[in-house]
């Protein structure tokens, strides 16, 4: 349905829509009334920013969304279709900006746009926008001009602020549902694919998805094995926004803007780290009940196929590490992957043979520098990253200046050690007293002078935690217990500024 506004000095008007059963109340000012849910088009103006002489208005004739829903609210990923009423062409030229606030814009924020003096909390609450204008197909019919969010929109209130040259500003209150179809990820982009995944993808997928702003089509090819689908270019490179939904709106699309990356030839990569094998272009470190797949030393790269028969969809940032747990030990371990790059596409296929049994103990926590000062609150976490329990007696634990071999203790799945001073006393170095529980072990001093390493009395290592020469008072923790040690992003500060010993670890991004 079209909407007409009347000027904002009218007191009020108000439109009704019988056979669509959309009832709009627009009031004088810039906060619209919705009287069921839908898209209000207010063009009121703060009294401080008048047309400009000799300027040609400008208004919103018409506002269409798409998907469009039943229940007359936004879809988080949505295209807003803006027709303007204007007696020459709509060029970009008439458009300072486009602005879309989360949250919902008032008179205040919308003058504060228009005017450029955008505070901090209002720039927080921007979602990116992509705009382009549709030229009319026919003499009579009206440009139109497209605007999709770069991300998602967070449900409830928001507000699409239009910002003309010389012109009062124009506002559509959008009102965002919490629900819809799943939101496909985009896990891969070349200059020729792009590649998105779902937890479950619809039966019926389109064959063509025509791509926006250039009209240009990618053809649709589903992947084995895995919820994910390939849209590749008919005539490359992919520098484009895709539709907002798919399969009869049963499936969103993840909305960002596409950026086409050139296809670049493949360099010879390093050798691959100690423990580990060369198989093609990917490096694989096999254990007993676990399996490590180095990411690219200077690309990021995608792996798509079966480890062990398990689907396998995992992109691989530059230097990540890809963990596959469960394995059974002294196992033949399959590995089928398309791996994908830069340079292109290989197929990747080796068995392998797993480790024998071992056990899984790794340090997870330490403190160096309580924020007391003292150091008889310092302490060593250990925790057990295997899916059994595990007999800790015979472990040696050294920490730079001293060793030491536990002689009994028991942990299960998941379960914490600590180890500390004779002096410590819980929650005396402003740390989180740990709860009730965790295993005991303490020992004279800690210096933690050269980081911390669990050893099996054979010389085995099975975990070691870096060395830090940092002066924060803060404790240092493993992002997730079966975090590879030489993962780039393996360990990092506690996120609230206090140790968390025998809990799980809450490090910052």
């Amino acid at each position: 349905m079209t909407l007409r506004k009347r000027p904002c000095r009218d007191a009020a008007a108000q439109i009704d829509a019988h056979a669509t059963g959309l009832r709009v109340v627009t009031t004088g000012g810039m906060r619209p009334k919705l009287v069921l849910l839908a898209a209000a088009v207010v063009a009121c103006t703060d009294p401080g920013i008048p047309p400009s002489p000799g300027v040609a208005p400008l208004s919103i004739a018409s506002t269409a969304l798409s998907p469009p829903r039943q229940d007359g609210r936004t879809a988080p990923v949505v295209r807003v279709t803006l027709a303007f009423s204007t007696a020459a062409p709509l060029d970009t030229g008439m458009l300072d900006r486009v602005v879309l606030v989360a949250g919902g814009a008032d008179e205040a924020d919308v003058a504060a746009l228009a005017k450029n003096r955008v505070t901090a909390a209002l720039r927080a609450r921007e979602v990116p926008v992509v705009t382009w204008i549709a030229r009319a197909a026919a003499p009579g019919d009206a440009d139109v001009l497209h605007v999709q969010p770069s991300r998602p929109l967070p449900a409830g209130r928001s507000t699409l602020v239009v910002l003309p040259q010389k012109r009062p500003p124009l506002t559509v209150a959008l009102d965002v549902a919490d629900d819809g179809p799943e939101i496909a990820k985009r896990l891969w982009a070349s200059h020729d694919v792009v590649t998105f995944c779902a937890s479950e993808l619809p039966r019926e997928l389109e064959p063509f998805l025509e791509l926006a702003p250039d009209a240009k089509r990618a053809r649709v090819r589903r992947l084995p094995g895995v919820p994910c689908f390939d849209a590749i270019a008919e005539t490359p490179p992919i520098a484009a926004l895709f539709p907002p939904v798919v399969a009869g709106g049963r499936l969103a699309l993840d909305p960002s803007p596409v950026t086409s990356e050139p296809r670049t030839p493949r360099r010879p990569e390093p050798p691959c780290p100690a423990g580990s094998v060369a198989i093609d272009v990917l490096c694989v470190r096999v254990e007993d009940d676990r399996l490590v797949v180095y990411g690219g030393v200077d690309t990021p790269r995608l792996l798509l196929g079966t480890i062990a028969e398990r689907p396998i969809v995992a992109p691989l940032s530059t230097g990540a590490r890809f963990l596959v747990r469960g394995l059974a030990p002294s196992s033949p371990v399959r590995l089928d992957l398309s791996v994908r790059d830069a340079s292109g596409e290989r197929r990747v296929a080796r068995t392998l043979t797993s480790r024998a049994a071992r056990r899984h103990v790794v340090v997870n926590e330490i403190l160096v520098r309580p924020p007391s000062g003292a150091a008889s609150q310092r302490f060593i976490e250990l925790v057990n990253d295997g899916d059994g329990e595990v007999d800790l007696a015979g472990l040696v634990v050294s920490d730079g200046d001293a060793e030491w071999e536990l002689v009994d203790g028991t942990l299960p799945a998941g379960g914490f050690a600590l180890i500390t001073p004779d002096a410590w006393v819980d929650g005396l170095g402003g740390e989180i007293a740990p709860p009730r529980g965790p295993l005991r072990f303490f020992v004279e001093k800690l210096s933690l002078t050269s980081g911390v390493a669990i050893v099996e009395p054979d010389g085995t290592v099975l975990s070691r935690f870096p060395p830090t020469t940092s002066t924060r008072t803060v404790a240092r923790g493993r992002r997730s217990p079966d975090r590879p040690d030489d993962a780039p992003d393996a360990f990092g500060w506690d996120a609230a500024g206090r140790a968390t010993p025998g809990l799980p670890n809450v490090i910052a991004p």
